[in-house]
């Protein structure tokens, strides 16, 4: 979760400092205004593989909560999203 001049990932704990190692290890939204607020490893289609990848249903309302931002479809489309939220 982002706060101020730093970031941690909910998922992992990682955490930066600085803009430019929340670029590297986070990346920015918004125009560079609001860093992720999951790191780039977690968010990654790496981890899908290896077993912990979210469910369909978890993943949707992950998605809902953050306004539907395409940075928190967890490798899911949009349909397979909304499907789940019905």
């Amino acid at each position: 979760m982002p706060h101020g001049s730093y970031a941690e990932c909910p998922n992992c704990g990682i955490v930066a400092h600085g803009d430019d190692e929340i670029e590297e290890i986070f990346g920015f939204r918004y125009g560079h205004t609001k860093p992720q607020s999951w790191c780039k490893e977690c968010r990654s289609s790496r981890n899908y593989g290896s077993g912990e990848r979210l469910s369909v249903w978890d993943a949707a309302d992950i998605w809902m909560s953050n306004g539907m931002d395409e940075d928190y479809m967890f490798g899911y489309s949009e349909d397979e999203l909304r499907n789940a939220l019905r």
